[in-house]
């Protein structure tokens, strides 16, 4: 096969496993009109604060993942969460990475960050480049590019249903993301 038809078997299949979700209940009308597509609304408030009372017709399995979304006390109780890193963390956290890990290749790639690390000036400037969208609330363009990759999930099967998507993003926004999952779950 030549590579076009390769590259359209997997997004024709990528494209009907991702669009099962379009009939789930959370993008029928019923729910989608309170929460919205981003839910950032007083119903998803209250679905976090546990004081939302789920619409007559939502099936059972539903309405108990709704009731599972309430934050947790103990999540409560943590307060806010301060999300930005000091330079030893950024230091520490890029140590920690492989060199191999691939990211979007439009980027800079892990082994380029872990050779910064070696430098001060490099560490304090780069912690705080890659703070400031944190704490400005914006998304750098690099950030919001994906590269989509199919790899297989048993070896020799090369069916495009039995392959895995994996989404390669920046390095840079990929270490935020862990930086602040780690701040979250600590």
């Amino acid at each position: 096969c030549d590579p076009e038809t390769i590259a359209n078997a997997c997004a024709d299949s990528n494209l009907r496993r991702q669009h099962r979700c379009l009939n789930t209940p959370f993008l029928q009308p019923q729910l989608l009109e309170s929460l919205g597509y981003l839910a950032d609304t007083e119903t998803a408030d209250r679905i976090l604060d546990g004081t939302y009372e789920a619409p007559e017709g939502l099936d059972r399995y539903t309405k108990a993942f709704i009731r599972e979304l309430a934050t947790p006390q103990t999540i409560r109780d943590k307060g806010e969460v301060n999300i930005s890193s000091t330079p030893s963390e950024y230091k520490k956290a890029w140590q920690r990475q492989k060199d191999r890990t691939a990211s979007d290749p439009l980027g800079l790639s892990y082994s380029h960050y872990r050779s910064s690390i070696h430098d001060d000036l490099l560490v304090e400037t780069d912690n705080l480049l890659r703070g400031l969208p944190l704490e400005m609330g914006f998304a750098p363009e690099l950030w919001c590019n994906i590269t989509d990759i199919e790899i297989l999930k048993k070896a020799n099967v090369f069916d495009a249903d039995q392959m895995r998507l994996i989404q390669l993003m920046d390095a840079e926004f990929n270490m935020n993301n862990k930086l602040v999952g780690r701040k979250m779950m600590f």
